[in-house]
């Protein structure tokens, strides 16, 4: 069950449809509910078939599933924390923006010396010889 609610698209880097395939690339996963409602009610664990839902944290939306037997809490062995990526952007911000404006002045040398040069400099006239 993949759920597309507020919390997620604040703490998130994919899409909804990227971390649906995501999901599913999974070769232990057989289905993937979309969207989901927030609350997994015990209707829909009987009408889907559901046999596990996993979560990181257990909250009242899985309530039903906890007491249906089917919810398996997982330790989150991730350290990820946007506030460390951005730490590290600010910290190396000076020399990425200094990486950004050598490429972009490469670039731009390079299309300098292929096109406008090439193009403006004047061509000798062709020597025709003539025998007399």
């Amino acid at each position: 069950i993949i759920l597309d609610n507020d919390d997620a698209r604040c703490c998130t880097t994919m899409t909804l449809q990227e971390r649906t395939l995501s999901v599913m690339a999974c070769r232990h996963v057989n289905d993937v509910v979309v969207d989901a409602p927030r609350i997994v009610s015990s209707d829909m664990i009987h009408v889907l078939g559901i046999h596990l839902v996993v979560a990181t944290t257990m909250d009242d939306r899985l309530q039903n599933a906890k007491d249906m037997g089917v919810l398996q809490i997982m330790d989150n062995p991730s350290t990820f924390d946007f506030d460390k990526v951005l730490r590290v952007i600010r910290t190396k911000q000076d020399a990425l923006q200094q990486k950004v404006k050598r490429k972009q002045q490469a670039q731009r040398q390079y299309h300098i010396d292929k096109y406008i040069h090439t193009h403006t400099q004047k061509k000798a006239p062709p020597h025709n010889v003539i025998n007399d």
